[in-house]
C-alpha cells in the first residue's frame, strides 16, 4: 500500500490527465487514442511512485546495516566483509533527494499562497514529529534508568533541544541529539520552512525553484568564506542541501511529463551502483559528500522517477521491498532501539554459533522490520491518521480550495 501522500498524488494525477483528455470532443478514434495515452501516463506514474517506495526501503535498510555493523564491530562481532564500510551513508542522501521530489510533487497550490504554506508545514510536522517525539522520550527515559541502554546519558538540555530538533553542542564541537540520526530531521525541517516560505510568496513554480537554488548557493558560499562554528549555522551552509533541490527539480520534470528510456535508466542505476562499490569505504567530509554520495543517490532517484517504463517491471522480487517503503520512517527511527537490543541478544545467544554473514543480516533485518512494523501500526500510522483528520477540519486551505 502506498502512503497517503502518494495515493493522493496518484489520484490527483489521474484526475488531471482525465480532465485534460476530456476537454476536447474529437472523433471516436481520437478519443480512444487519447484514453490509451492517459492510461499509459497514469500507469507510468504509478510505477514511478512505487519505485520511490522501493528506494525508501533501500535507503532505510542501508542505514540500518551501516549502524548495526559499526555497533557490532565495536563489540568484536561485526561482519568482517564490511569492516570500515560507510556505504550506508548513501541512505541519507537518497532520503534527501526523495524528500525534495515528494515535497515538490505533493505541495498544494490554491488561491491563497499563505494558506498553502501553513497547510504544508502543518502536514509535514504531523508526519515527522509524533513518532520522533515518542521515541526521543523513550530513549531519554531509558538512558536515565539504564545508562548503558544507549551507551551514553544525555542531559536535560540536550533532551529539550532534541525535542525541538535543534542540535546541542557535543564536547568535540559537533551536533548532538538523544537519537543520533535526528540530525537528518533538522535538515528536513530547515528545508520544509524554506519551501513553505517560497510557497507563501506566491511565486511561480519555476521562480521558486530558482530562488531555492540561489538561497542554497549563497548560504553555502557564505559558509565557505566565514566558516561559522555554530552547530545551527552548520545546517544552513552544508552543501548536502542541494540534494533537496535536485529532488524538487526532478519533480518539475516529472510533472511536465519528461521521461528517459528504460535503457538509460538501467545505465544510471548501474553507474550509481559501481560508484557506491568503488567508494564504499570513503568517509567524505561535508564539502565533498554531495559528490561522493549525493551523485549516486541522485542518479538512482533520477532513473527511478523519470523512466518511461517501470524499472522494476522484470524484478518482481523487489516489489515486496517497495512495501517496506511504507514503514521506512518507522524503520529509520526505531532501528536505534532495534540494533541496541539485537547486538545484546547476539552477544548473549548468537556469538557462539558462528553464523555466516548472510544469516546474521537476515536475522538483523527481520528483527528490525518486525519492530518497525509494530511502530508503524501502533504509533506512526495511528497518530498520523488522527492528527491529519483533526487538521483537515482546521486547515485554512479548505477555504481557498
Amino acid at each position: 500500500m502506498q502512503p497517503p501522500t502518494l495515493r493522493f498524488l496518484l489520484k490527483q494525477f489521474e484526475a488531471e490527465m482525465t480532465t485534460k483528455s476530456s476537454s476536447f470532443v474529437p472523433k471516436k478514434r481520437a478519443i480512444s487514442a487519447r484514453s490509451q495515452a492517459t492510461s499509459r501516463s497514469c500507469r507510468q506514474s504509478s510505477n514511478s511512485l512505487m519505485g520511490v517506495q522501493a528506494l525508501r526501503a533501500f535507503a532505510a535498510l542501508l542505514v540500518v546495516f551501516h549502524h548495526y555493523n559499526g555497533t557490532a564491530q565495536a563489540r568484536g562481532f561485526g561482519i568482517e566483509l564490511f569492516e570500515g564500510s560507510v556505504i550506508g551513508n548513501i541512505g541519507v542522501d537518497v532520503f534527501f533527494v526523495v524528500s525534495g521530489f515528494i515535497m515538490k510533487l505533493t505541495a498544494r497550490q490554491t488561491a491563497s499562497p499563505r494558506a498553502d504554506a501553513i497547510d504544508f508545514i502543518a502536514r509535514r510536522l504531523i508526519r515527522i514529529l509524533p513518532l520522533y517525539w515518542f521515541l526521543t522520550v523513550a530513549a531519554f527515559v531509558a538512558s536515565s534508568i539504564m545508562p548503558t541502554a544507549i551507551n551514553r546519558t544525555p542531559g536535560f538540555h540536550e533532551f529539550v533541544s532534541s525535542m525541538l530538533l535543534l542540535p546541542s553542542t557535543a564536547a568535540d564541537g559537533s551536533s548532538s541529539y538523544v537519537i543520533g540520526i535526528a540530525w537528518t530531521l533538522s535538515y528536513e525541517l530547515y528545508f520544509y520552512f524554506l519551501f513553505a516560505g517560497l510557497l507563501a510568496s506566491g511565486f511561480s513554480s519555476n521562480v521558486r525553484l530558482a530562488t531555492l537554488a540561489a538561497v542554497f548557493t549563497i548560504s553555502v558560499g557564505i559558509g565557505k568564506i566565514i566558516k561559522p562554528q555554530s552547530v545551527y549555522a552548520q545546517i544552513a551552509i552544508n552543501p548536502i542541501l542541494f540534494e533537496f533541490w535536485f529532488g524538487c527539480f526532478l519533480a518539475t520534470l516529472f510533472k511536465r511529463g519528461i521521461r528517459i528510456s528504460r535503457n538509460t535508466a538501467k545505465a544510471l542505476i548501474l553507474v550509481a551502483t559501481l560508484l557506491m562499490i568503488i567508494q564504499y569505504d570513503r568517509l567524505a567530509p561535508d564539502a565533498l559528500r554531495i559528490l561522493v554520495w549525493g551523485t549516486p543517490a541522485a542518479m538512482l532517484v533520477y532513473a527511478t522517477v523519470l523512466a518511461k517504463e517501470d524499472v522494476w517491471r522484470n524484478l518482481t522480487v523487489l516489489r515486496p521491498i517497495a512495501r517496506i517503503g511504507d514503514i521506512s520512517y518507522s524503520l529509520y527511527l526505531s532501528h536505534f532501539f532495534s540494533i541496541a537490543i539485537f547486538v545484546r541478544l547476539q552477544a548473549r545467544f548468537l556469538s557462539t554459533l558462528a553464523l555466516p554473514p548472510w544469516a546474521t543480516a537476515i536475522l538483523l533485518f527481520g528483527f528490525c522490520l518486525a519492530l518497525a512494523a509494530i511502530s508503524y501500526a501502533l504509533l506512526e500510522n495511528w497518530t498520523r491518521k488522527r492528527l491529519t483528520g483533526w487538521w483537515n477540519g482546521l486547515s485554512p486551505i479548505a477555504m481557498h480550495a
